[in-house]
Parts: C-alpha cells; sequence; structure tokens
C-alpha cells in the first residue's frame, strides 16, 4: 500500500509537466485561435514545479482561508477545473459529505452549504486548493496541504492540538475526506487516547469511512507528529 500511496504524489508533477508542454508545444505550432491554450498549459507547468517542490503557500491561500485574488486570476485555468470537478463529485457521489468518527470528530470532504454537521464550531480545513469554508458562529483554521501530502510539522501540530483539546464539535475536512484530512483525524484520535497508534487509527477511520486511504508523506508526516507529542 505504501509504495503504491508513494506513487501517487510522486505522479502529479510528472502529469502536470507533461500537460503543460504538450498544451504549449501544440499552441506554439498551432498558432491562431489555439494561442489560448498558453494559459493553461503555463498553469499545468506551474502546478508540476509546485508539487514537484511541494509548496502549497503557492497556490496562493493565505494564512486567514482566503485565496489571493492575483493567484485565483493567473492560476483561473486550474482553479476552474479543479472546483467545478469538486462540485460535481460533491453532487454525484454517494458517499456522504462527513463521518462521525468519534463522538463530537467528524472526518470528510470540504462542506457544501448545508452540510456541515449539526452543532459545529470548529472546522479545521487541510486544503491548499479551495478557499476555507466559512459559517457564522464556527471558527475555522487551516494547515494548508497539497493533495498526497501533508501539511508542515509546526501547521501539522498546531491543528491536531487544537481539535484533540476541543470540547465542542469538529469537522476535519480536505477535498474528499480521504487522505490530508484524515492524518488530522488519526493524530487525533491517538491524542484522545481512544487509539493506539496511527495504524490503528486509520483502521478505525477506514472501518467508518472506507475510502479513507493514508500515502506515504502522510504516514511518514503522522509517525513523526508521534515521536514529537511523545517527547514533551
Amino acid at each position: 500500500m505504501a509504495v503504491a500511496s508513494s506513487s501517487r504524489s510522486r505522479r502529479f508533477p510528472i502529469v502536470f509537466g507533461a500537460a503543460g508542454v504538450t498544451l504549449l508545444t501544440g499552441a506554439l505550432y498551432a498558432g491562431g485561435s489555439s494561442l489560448v491554450a498558453l494559459w493553461p498549459g503555463l498553469n499545468f507547468l506551474a502546478l508540476s514545479v509546485i508539487y514537484g517542490f511541494n509548496r502549497p503557500l503557492w497556490l496562493g491561500k493565505r494564512h486567514d482561508g482566503r485565496m489571493s485574488r492575483l493567484h485565483s486570476l493567473v492560476l483561473f485555468p486550474f482553479f476552474g477545473f479543479i472546483w467545478t470537478i469538486w462540485r460535481i463529485f460533491s453532487v454525484v457521489t454517494p458517499e456522504p459529505s462527513s463521518h462521525e468518527v468519534a463522538p463530537g470528530l467528524h472526518l470528510g470532504r470540504r462542506p457544501l452549504a448545508g452540510q456541515l454537521p449539526v452543532g459545529t464550531d470548529l472546522i479545521v480545513d487541510l486544503t491548499a486548493e479551495f478557499p476555507s469554508y466559512r459559517s457564522p458562529g464556527v471558527t475555522v483554521i487551516s494547515a494548508r496541504a497539497l493533495d498526497a501530502r501533508a501539511p508542515t510539522d509546526e501547521d501539522l501540530d498546531a491543528v491536531v492540538t487544537c481539535a484533540a483539546a476541543h470540547p465542542g464539535v469538529v469537522l476535519i475536512h480536505c477535498a474528499a475526506g480521504h487522505g490530508r484530512s484524515a492524518l488530522v483525524a488519526a493524530l487525533v484520535l491517538v491524542r484522545r487516547g481512544l487509539t493506539p497508534d496511527l495504524e490503528s487509527a486509520e483502521q478505525l477511520l477506514k472501518s467508518i469511512r472506507p475510502a479513507v486511504r493514508l500515502h506515504a508523506p502522510q504516514r511518514r508526516a503522522g509517525e513523526a507528529a508521534l515521536a514529537r507529542f511523545a517527547a514533551r
């Protein structure tokens, strides 16, 4: 499983780079109206660099969860595509938006309007490619991470500590609720003493939300986080 999971995080820069080169070459060769493909082609090349060097902040999401207008404009072909695909997926998938994995602790994808679990007063947002979901009276904290990757050690420790200690209802989400958010939810389960280690936490999450899968970089980040917690 670790090999397959790790290959996904390595595959993104290659796929994005190949798509960018193909679009740029085709546009320059064909000329005319085909030059419009230069914009998405350059987007794909930028994404290849962003994923290759694991730089989620280069997508332009600020610490407050809002997206930089400049980044949103420059990377509009990427954002327009991924936000549209995500919305379609959220509507057609039979998988619930979120699952309660422990009392008051919910794991899921970024919610649509009306999908916030009842009583939620803390949202932990793990996406770098979406603005944070906001609702009146709900606190939002974020740890920006790319798909199949983990947040920085500092951000990961901060959101896990906050979520583990929070007395209310927490929603931990990423784009789909399978990887980035599952890493944080698993660490919260361990910190709360509900599971003994990362592996058992992942298995518990899988038993409730079957599509959960930690990728190799996320497992490494999770084990390192537990070692830091134990050393304190």
